[in-house]
């Protein structure tokens, strides 16, 4: 399953590291209006795509599963 994390704040953080560790589950996106916050997310996993509003990150991000 692919998911994306909305607003990357502190405790957003730990859910990507938790996240991670789950088999069948991939975040591939954040979404966050701060530059500082995209930055960390990226810093935790590069591969991450980041945005700063979901209508951005929809409009990008053509293949999602629930």
């Amino acid at each position: 399953m692919r998911g994306a994390i909305v607003g990357f704040g502190t405790i957003a953080t730990g859910h990507l590291v938790a996240y991670e560790k789950i088999p069948n589950i991939t975040i591939n996106a954040v979404v966050d209006p701060v530059p500082a916050r995209q930055q960390r997310a990226c810093d935790l996993n590069p591969s991450l795509n980041t945005y700063s509003s979901l209508k951005e990150m929809f409009k990008s991000e053509t293949r999602w599963y629930v």
